[in-house]
């Protein structure tokens, strides 16, 4: 049976203000996050229709912190709900009707795991490791 899938998250992340590795401005860094939904994984799953957004909602200074606030959307259309939910349960994304937005954010959100904060001598992307990341989550299969 055929239905739309409409999956939010609402993102927390924390990033220490004084992480030796962060050589340059870290609210330029915060103020543009480019996440994205990684497909690849559901390929076997037909996806259809597929959309997804993000949206910066607030980037906040605290003493000895930053937080970003984002919020992510993803909408599409699937041949088979029971297989999606199969695999969302074999994935533990879903339990029991239970959506576990953290997993979905680790699993299938590209370019959210660390902050981008400059360049080694080589030309690298020196990535710092969140402090604390906080997921609110829902999924909605029709």
């Amino acid at each position: 049976m055929s239905a739309h899938v409409s999956i939010k998250l609402t993102i927390n992340q924390t990033v220490l203000r004084e992480n030796p590795e962060i050589d340059g401005d870290i609210l330029e860094c915060l103020n543009d996050p480019d996440p994205y939904f990684i497909e690849d994984s559901f390929e076997h799953l037909n996806l259809k229709n597929l959309n997804s957004s993000s949206n910066l909602v607030q980037v906040k200074a605290q003493k000895e912190s930053y937080t970003r606030i984002l919020s992510f959307s993803v909408d599409f259309d699937v041949d088979n709900a029971k297989d999606l939910k199969e695999f969302l349960e074999d994935e533990m994304v879903l339990e029991e009707d239970d959506f576990d937005g953290h997993r979905f954010l680790t699993y299938y959100i590209g370019d959210l795991d660390s902050l981008n904060v400059g360049e080694d001598d080589d030309g690298d992307f020196i990535s710092v490791e969140f402090e604390d990341v906080e997921v609110e989550g829902s999924i909605d299969i029709k």
